[in-house]
């Protein structure tokens, strides 16, 4: 996000933490899309600018146009860097990692 668009967000009082809830909520929501994705069921993921308007109601036909610009230009991102990281974080998304869990004992307290 540029400042550009976060001094717009602001102006029409949209708070940074209102922001952050709406990116995890949004998260949360598209996982079964992207999983549905990777399982070949689907050719691509879907962002809907209603999503956007529904959380945050009265903003700027042109600011949620923005946002969803910005929510596919994050989505680009995160194929690339995940196209080097092999299946078995999808493959396997309910068992632990064998990358990040295998290590867990080692770094509680």
């Amino acid at each position: 996000m540029n400042d550009a668009f976060l001094d717009r967000i602001a102006a029409e009082g949209i708070t940074g933490e209102r922001l952050v809830g709406f990116c995890v909520a949004y998260a949360k929501s598209t996982k079964g899309e992207i999983m549905d994705l990777y399982d070949d069921r689907i050719e691509a993921v879907h962002f809907d600018v209603l999503d956007v308007e529904d959380f945050f109601p009265g903003i700027p036909k042109d600011l949620a146009d923005e946002f969803i610009n910005i929510l596919y230009s994050a989505w680009e991102s995160v194929q690339e860097a995940s196209a080097a990281v092999d299946d078995e974080f999808i493959d396997n998304f309910h068992e632990p990692s064998t990358r990040f869990d295998a290590n867990e004992s080692k770094s509680k307290p």
